[in-house]
Formats: structure tokens, sequence, C-alpha cells
């Protein structure tokens, strides 16, 4: 993510934020950060296209405008595709919360189990191409020497990769 910064527990919900919560919907449903919304990720990635990102973060109640604070339970591994995604259509204000829920939870930070109503709002599509690799730009870089990471399971490295990328499964990070 190009921007993306860390949310502290004591920012989350201010400022008209959206706290998007990215876990499965019976997760959601036992508990949450107070106020968030559940975008689960399986949803986003059934249709990733600019279009229907711009239209979910507009039926969860994120403008163009709109600070985001994203979460998960696995380590940012989830939260931060969905910030990828709103940064790709042109959103600049993504944060990761700085914890996983279960982290949340230990620090003993306020939960809930309700759905909070939503205002919808409209969110365009501005594309930022430049965060955003196709072949042709591994090629490219390949020939400059760069590295690839592949930050995938050690395991779905191991059973297929793209050539000369190195593992460093988001785990270690």
């Amino acid at each position: 993510m190009s921007g993306a910064v860390t949310a502290s527990a004591g920012s989350v919900g201010r400022g008209g934020a959206v706290v998007v919560d990215v876990r499965r919907a019976d997760e959601y449903a036992r508990g949450h950060v107070p106020g968030a919304v559940n975008l689960q990720l399986a949803d986003l990635l059934a249709d990733d296209g600019p279009g229907r990102v711009a239209g979910l973060a507009g039926s969860l109640g994120i403008g163009d405008d709109t600070p985001v604070v994203v979460y998960d339970d696995t380590f940012g591994a989830l939260a931060s595709r969905v910030a990828w995604s709103l940064e790709h259509i042109g959103h600049r204000d993504v944060s990761l919360l700085e914890c996983t829920y279960s982290g949340w939870v230990s620090l003993g930070h306020a939960t809930e189990t309700g759905a909070p109503e939503v205002s919808t709002a409209e969110h365009s599509v501005s594309l930022r191409p430049g965060i955003e690799a196709g072949a042709e730009h591994l090629e490219s870089a390949a020939e400059r020497g760069a590295t690839l990471v592949d930050n995938r399971e050690r395991l779905n490295y191991l059973e297929r990769h793209i050539p000369g990328a190195i593992s460093i499964p988001y785990r270690t990070l």
C-alpha cells in the first residue's frame, strides 16, 4: 500500500472514520469493534473491478474523503487487501488498525455485536495504476535486478510461485 498507516485504538471511529471489519460474517456477528461495518474479503474478491469496489465502499458509507480504518484477525493480511483495493480506486485516507481483532479484545477494548445503521455515500473511481504491477512490469523490474517477494504462506509458495520470487510469509512481517 502506498500511503496507508496504522490507526491506534484511541483514534478508531473518530473524525467520521468508517471502521471496516473484513472477517467472516459469523465472526463479525459474535463481536467487533464498536461501529464497525463488515466487508468480507470473499465478497470483495468475487468481483474486485473498480466500479464494484467503489459501489461496495459507497454501500458502507465510504465517500471519496471518508477516513477509513480496516482490521482483520490475520495480522493485517486480509485488511491490507481491502485497503489496497480502496487505494487503487483513488481513496487516499485508509489506515490499518494497529492490532488484530483478537489483540483489540485482549487489550480490553470495547466490542459490540449489533451492526450499525449505514448511510450510503458516493465513491468515485480515479484509478491509481502506479500501485499495481502486471506481468510487463515484473519482467522490466527483473531486468533491473528488483526482488519479487511472495508473501503467501510458505506451503503456497512451495506449491507454485513466480520464478525468481523469494518467500517472506506475511506472518513473519
